[in-house]
C-alpha cells in the first residue's frame, strides 16, 4: 500500500491511499475517516456470539462511529445462513430506530408481537423499544439483507438488550 501525504496548514495532513484513492484528513489528534468503503474491506463482527443473540449471522458494520466516522446513524450488512436455525433472537435498541431491507431470501420478522413474512425489495421498519427478532425462514437458502440504526452510531450506543419471548 502507498500512501502520500500533503501539509495543507499548520496542523492539517492530507493522507491519499494511491491504491483505492480514499483520503483520510487528520487534524490534530482527530480523525476524519475516508468516506468510502466496500463490503470486502470491512471484516466480519467477530465478538457477535450466538449465547448473546446472534446465532448463524455475519455481521459487517459498514458505517459506523469507528468506520466512516458517522455521528447519527449506522449501516451494516447480515447475512443469516441456511439451515432454520439462523436468527436474531427477541431484543430492543432502547436509543435507535431499525430499519431492514432483504436482498436476498425470507425473513420471519416478529416485531411488537406481530408476525410477519419479509422478502426480496421489502423492508421493515422497528421503533426503538420495541422488542423483534428475525429469523431465516430457508433450510436451503441463505437471507441477505442490510440495515440501519437511526439516531445512532453503533451498537454500542444503539444499545441492545435482550428480551424473553
Amino acid at each position: 500500500m502507498s500512501l502520500s501525504f500533503v501539509i495543507e496548514g499548520e496542523d492539517l495532513f492530507r493522507c491519499c491511499n494511491e491504491t483505492t484513492n480514499n483520503l483520510i484528513h487528520v487534524k490534530g489528534e482527530e480523525i476524519v475517516a475516508k468516506r468510502k468503503t466496500s463490503l470486502s474491506e470491512v471484516p466480519s463482527d467477530i465478538r457477535l456470539r450466538p449465547e448473546d443473540g446472534w446465532v448463524n449471522l455475519d455481521v459487517k458494520w459498514l458505517v459506523d462511529e469507528n468506520r466512516l466516522g458517522s455521528k447519527y446513524a449506522c449501516f451494516g450488512r447480515t447475512v443469516f445462513a441456511p439451515g432454520g436455525k439462523a436468527q436474531h433472537q427477541m431484543h430492543i435498541h432502547p436509543n435507535a430506530e431499525e430499519i431492514l431491507y432483504v436482498l436476498r431470501g425470507r425473513l420471519e420478522y416478529v416485531i411488537g408481537g406481530d408476525t410477519i413474512t419479509v422478502g426480496p425489495e421489502e423492508i421493515c421498519y422497528t421503533p426503538s423499544n420495541t422488542p423483534h427478532m428475525c429469523r431465516n425462514l430457508s433450510t436451503t437458502e441463505l437471507c441477505e439483507v442490510v440495515f440501519v440504526y437511526a439516531g445512532a452510531p453503533s451498537l454500542e450506543k444503539a444499545g441492545y438488550v435482550e428480551v424473553e419471548k
